[in-house]
C-alpha cells in the first residue's frame, strides 16, 4: 500500500450533481496504490479503509469513491493478481485534516496504517 497524495477540499463536484459540501468539516481525497506482492490473488475492499483522527475518532465510511467525482478514474475495489496493482482515490468526509488511514478487517488489527499530512 502506497500513499500517493492527499488533497483536502471544502467541496467536491460529482458528475451530474451540484457540488457536495462535507457534513463533518472537510473532504480528504486520498490517492492510493495497492500492489499484490504475494503469490495468490488478493481482494482489496475500500469499505475496509478507516480514517482515524489524532484523538481516536474513526470515520469508517468513504463519502464517495473517486469514479463518482471524476469519471474514468479507477476504482480501488478489485481482486489484485500477484505482481499487479490497482490505483485509485477514496474520499472521506472528516472533521479535521491529518490523522491516519487504516485498512481494517473486522476482528483483526489494522493490516496497515498510513499517516496523512495535516495540510
Amino acid at each position: 500500500m502506497t500513499l500517493d497524495a492527499v488533497e483536502y477540499r471544502s467541496s467536491i463536484a460529482r458528475t451530474g450533481s451540484s457540488p457536495a459540501v462535507p457534513n463533518r468539516g472537510v473532504y480528504a481525497l486520498v490517492s492510493l496504490e495497492v500492489a499484490n506482492t504475494g503469490a495468490s490473488p488478493g481482494l482489496f475492499n475500500s469499505p475496509n479503509l478507516v480514517w482515524v483522527s489524532p484523538d481516536g475518532q474513526a470515520v469508517r465510511d468513504t463519502a464517495v469513491l473517486m469514479p463518482d467525482v471524476t469519471p474514468g478514474t479507477e476504482s480501488l475495489d478489485a481482486t489484485v493478481q500477484p505482481g499487479q496493482h490497482v490505483a485509485g482515490t477514496a474520499v472521506f468526509d472528516v472533521p479535521a485534516k491529518g490523522g491516519q488511514l487504516q485498512y481494517e478487517i473486522t476482528g483483526q488489527a489494522p493490516l496497515f496504517v498510513l499517516q496523512l499530512p495535516p495540510s
